[in-house]
């Protein structure tokens, strides 16, 4: 991933090979407007010389791919991907190279919450509940 800003992409945001043409990186990154492109950039230095050649084998922008139906919408920042981060907090980008053209997911991974029963039914209960105390589920 290449960032395009410092808007929280780091070098240890490398894609992982899952196989079947499917990449996925899940990362932490902070509130605000985040840009990047998806590359792979090798870079070779010379010992002979001080000079470094980059070799980008995978370079992909905007319109080098589509967005995935359940992605969070992603926008086009010349030729860069870019979509808005809330607020901090973890997420998972999924691209699909098993195709044609690659398709990228980008997903929002909502924190777990322990809601384990309560070992015995006579325990107090873990929060204060106006009324008469119970819980009920509606849908």
């Amino acid at each position: 991933m290449n960032n395009e800003g410092s808007d929280g992409f780091t070098a240890a945001d490398t894609f992982t090979y899952d196989g079947n043409g499917i990449y996925s990186l899940e990362t932490t990154l902070t509130a605000g407007v985040q840009t990047f492109t998806i590359t792979s950039i090798t870079s070779i230095t010379s010992i002979t010389s001080i000079t470094s050649i980059n070799s980008v084998a995978v370079d992909l922008g905007f319109s080098d791919m589509s967005i995935g139906e359940s992605s969070i919408a992603v926008t086009n920042s010349s030729n860069s991907l870019a979509f808005t981060v809330d607020a901090d907090g973890s997420f998972t980008f999924t691209l699909d190279a098993s195709g044609s053209a690659p398709v990228l997911t980008i997903s929002s991974i909502s924190p777990t919450v322990n809601c384990a029963a309560l070992v015995d039914s006579s325990d107090a209960i873990p929060f204060a509940i106006a009324g008469d105390g119970e819980l009920y589920v509606k849908g």
